[in-house]
């Protein structure tokens, strides 16, 4: 099966799980997401949880790396990245074992990751190539690491985007055979060209 051009549809195609898109969150939401949980009341906001669950994972992302930097510098971190992708890539393989939809599924997953922070991102397919061309213009992850830093929260990397690379490449690689990775930076995002093999043979 071929993946669609038609951004919304090829997700909708490869995502198991489906969620409604939250609504944006307000500037003083996002100004306050790093100052405590925005609410305390019995009911949170559709936004108010969007922000929530985005610090708590970064939480837990800043958390190990300043582990792993301490116990082992970056030869740990890249081990970890090893690991993780070799873990990530069998538990794909569990909800989407058919090789020939492995490249649309791992692409969507990454597409969708990114646009959990509100990047602006879009994704487009070559059939003739057999490979994906992802377009990162603005990105979320970038963004939320910037209002960290202005509200004094300690962050391990200057930038996340070499670990970022690293690891969503070393995924890709892993469960869907990726034979080419090219990944250009921009100051707020990043431009992704990624091959697969034919079919999803190996």
């Amino acid at each position: 099966m071929d993946p669609s051009n038609d951004d919304n549809a090829a997700l909708a195609q490869a995502e198991t799980v489906r969620t409604p898109t939250p609504a944006a969150p307000s500037a003083a939401l996002a100004s306050a997401a790093f100052s405590g949980d925005p609410s305390h009341s019995a009911a949170l906001t559709d936004p108010e949880k969007v922000r929530i669950w985005q610090q708590r994972f970064f939480e837990a992302q800043a958390s190990f790396e300043e582990y792993l930097m301490a116990r082992g510098g970056m030869p740990a971190i890249h081990d970890w990245i090893e690991a993780n992708s070799a873990i990530t890539a069998r538990r794909f393989a569990l909800v989407e074992p058919a090789r020939e939809r492995r490249a649309d599924y791992t692409v969507a997953r990454f597409v969708n990751q990114l646009r959990c922070y509100d990047s602006d991102i879009s994704r487009r397919f070559d059939a003739a190539s057999n490979s994906f061309e992802i377009t990162n213009r603005d990105c979320g992850i970038l963004r939320y690491r910037q209002e960290a830093a202005r509200a004094q929260v300690r962050l391990t990397f200057e930038s996340p985007c070499e670990y970022c690379t690293r690891l969503n490449s070393r995924i890709m690689q892993k469960y869907a055979d990726s034979s080419s990775i090219e990944v250009d930076y921009a100051e707020r995002g990043c431009q992704w060209r990624v091959a697969f093999p034919a079919n999803g043979a190996d």
